[in-house]
């Protein structure tokens, strides 16, 4: 009879020590479902009989440090990508070599994320680099999604535009006026467009002059010197100081 109760106080005091730590382990997990990290990891200290117990408890509260360990090493290289993100170092990566697992893919997928934004911007750095040296002859070349996408071809389409500006003025340089009906048609891409309406006035004002000239010494050929004369008040700046010295010399030699 005493053998029977001693060993019903035993099993009753086994069952009480795996309640309490049932309860302790469903509060950790509960915890760990909420995202709060701050565990209790001590498992109670036992006799004996529930020394095999304790070895469970003490097994399973080691798996869920290992877990939390691992969230917080996550947490922090987050908040350490974030804060270079922030600083302007988009070639920062979280370090998915330190976790294993589900936890390594976590870290791989995240640095994927930012690889997503900083190719495109390290690319473009690249051909601005190039921009600001007035060389054109750099696009963007990456394969890009979205708005990635949509932000590279903006980039290559500006360099398209600028190599046409160079073009009419390498042309211009040279006596060719042959794109001014072109520009005259494409005409201010924008409220704010002052590149375009230059180029169109620089052509202009050369065509003109060109057709003024041509229309004097046309005249002259024919004889009519002492009445043709070129008018000065269509002309700006050093155009117009051509045509009033033309002027000048036909009143000279009439």
């Amino acid at each position: 009879m005493l053998k029977k109760n001693r060993i019903i106080h035993e099993q009753a005091g086994i069952i009480e020590y795996q309640r309490k730590e049932i309860l302790k382990l469903e509060s950790n997990l509960k915890k760990l479902s909420d995202g709060d990290l701050n565990i209790d990891f001590e498992i109670s200290e036992s006799n004996d009989d529930m020394r095999p117990d304790r070895g469970i408890f003490v097994s399973i509260s080691s798996y869920i440090q290992n877990l939390k360990e691992s969230l917080d090493g996550i947490l922090k290289d987050t908040r350490a990508l974030s804060s270079n993100m922030n600083e302007g170092n988009i070639d920062y990566r979280m370090n998915n070599e330190m976790y294993r697992g589900v936890f390594s893919k976590i870290c791989r997928d995240i640095n994927s994320s930012v690889e997503v934004i900083s190719q495109p911007l390290n690319e473009a750095g690249t051909v601005l680099e190039k921009l600001e040296k007035n060389d054109y002859t750099l696009e963007m070349k990456g394969d890009y999604n979205g708005r990635f996408m949509q932000f590279s071809g903006n980039i290559n389409s500006l360099i398209s535009r600028l190599l046409s500006v160079q073009d009419a003025f390498v042309r211009v340089s040279n006596g060719d006026l042959s794109r001014l009906g072109e520009f005259e048609k494409s005409g201010k891409r924008c409220e704010n467009d002052k590149l375009m309406p230059a180029a169109i006035g620089m052509m202009r004002a050369v065509q003109d002059i060109q057709d003024e000239v041509e229309r004097i010494t046309g005249e002259v050929a024919k004889g009519n010197v002492k009445n043709e004369r070129g008018n000065p008040d269509k002309f700006n700046g050093g155009f117009r100081e051509i045509v009033i010295g033309m002027n000048t010399m036909l009143d000279a030699v009439t």
